[in-house]
């Protein structure tokens, strides 16, 4: 049996990092929908990983 889980579920189960990293990903994410070459996303998303991590 599988559990459906809403994006605010999961979003309340994550630590407060997760949740920064988690908003920072969709905001880059909706930035850059019009790119066709995801790379640059991407590279967006490991930066903003990174400095989340420090």
């Amino acid at each position: 049996m599988s559990e459906k889980k809403t994006a605010q579920d999961v979003l309340s189960q994550l630590s407060p990092e997760g949740v920064k990293l988690a908003r920072r990903v969709i905001e880059l994410e909706r930035e850059n929908l019009h790119i066709r070459s995801s790379t640059t996303v991407v590279n967006e998303i490991v930066t903003a990983v990174k400095g989340l991590i420090k």
